[in-house]
């Protein structure tokens, strides 16, 4: 038991990264796998974390600039308010991941599947989406201005108040994406997904103080009386 506290105790002190559960630190970089770990506030900055697998684990808060996560599993993960500016998320699966006021500035997020992600009120300035599939995902408020978005899949997405100025969007798929009040490329706001005002359902009823047309009805013959 001893030796494995010296080991922790000696990653704490020769390396600059700090996470909430330093077990769950290890586990990760021993076995390049940490379902459901507590990363909190971990500075991951630069590492390599090619195809690791943080399935639900908690990365709030973590510093990830400039990490490689190039097919990482990430999915149900949050990542709320964290640092990905330039990390390299190409490949990586992003399904159901939480990534609430994350900076994802400058970052490769090219190929991903973010199906069902929530973006919103990120910064994503220049960051690379090409060929991402981000199907009925959310990226509410955030600012993807200057960012390539060429080939991307954003069907049913939510950018309702995105920041899309100077951002490529060639053949970007768009079915049933909501876009309201998203500022487009060309700086024009949108007003797709907005909901319409809605129509008035009474309609014009006749009026009951109109009398009706008479009709000339003959008056009915009385038969004579029998003699």
């Amino acid at each position: 038991m001893k030796p494995l506290l010296f080991a922790i105790a000696f990653i704490l002190i020769a390396s600059p990264i700090r996470a909430e559960n330093p077990l769950h630190l290890q586990r990760l970089f021993n076995l390049r796998e940490c379902r459901d770990c507590d990363l909190r506030g971990a500075n991951l900055s630069g590492a390599d974390l090619v195809g690791v697998k943080l399935i639900n684990a908690d990365l709030t808060g973590a510093n990830l600039s400039g990490a490689n996560l190039r097919g990482a599993n990430l999915s149900g993960a949050l990542l709320l308010e964290a640092n990905l500016v330039g990390a390299n998320l190409r490949d990586a699966s992003l399904i159901v991941t939480h990534f609430e006021a994350a900076n994802l500035s400058q970052a490769n997020l090219s190929n991903a599947d973010g199906y069902r992600a929530i973006i919103a009120d990120c910064e994503m300035i220049g960051a690379n989406l090409v060929g991402a599939s981000f199907r009925e995902a959310n990226f509410y408020l955030s600012d993807l201005s200057e960012a390539t978005l060429d080939g991307a899949d954003l069907e049913r997405a939510s950018l309702d108040r995105a920041e899309l100025t100077d951002a490529t969007l060639g053949n970007t798929i768009l079915i049933h994406a909501s876009l309201c009040g998203t500022v487009m490329p060309d700086g024009s706001v949108s007003e797709k997904g907005c909901p319409q005002p809605e129509e008035s359902e009474t309609e014009s009823a006749p009026d009951s103080s109109e009398e009706s047309p008479e009709t000339n009805t003959p008056p009915e013959e009385t038969p004579p009386a029998p003699n």
